[in-house]
């Protein structure tokens, strides 16, 4: 998107125009930004959605059930019980109830 947009984005907000125009022309928060994407270029992140479980890495969009097999692969390894729903919302590919 374009400056204008965000502008105007800003505006149909209600936000205040000024404070967020020099908000973006601001580099203050450029430092911060430019660690947060060195230290995800450093632990091979290469874009989003980038999601890291127990130190596991997982690059893209997932299926519910591959976050659920890499979490319970991590409380397995740490001997943590998995809960029942757990176990099976990983073998199903579906949210546990109440999730």
């Amino acid at each position: 998107m374009d400056k204008p947009t965000y502008l105007q984005y800003a505006k149909d907000l209600g936000l205040d125009v000024k404070r967020f125009e020099d908000s973006i022309n601001s580099a203050r928060g450029k430092p911060a930004i430019d660690a947060d994407l060195a230290e995800g270029k450093s632990l091979g992140v290469s874009g989003t959605p980038a999601f890291f479980v127990n130190g596991k890495f997982l690059s893209g969009a997932k299926p519910f059930a591959e976050f659920a097999t890499t979490i319970n692969a991590e409380l397995t390894r740490l001997k943590i019980p998995i809960p029942a729903a757990a176990q099976q919302a990983a073998v199903q590919g579906a949210p546990a109830a109440g999730g």
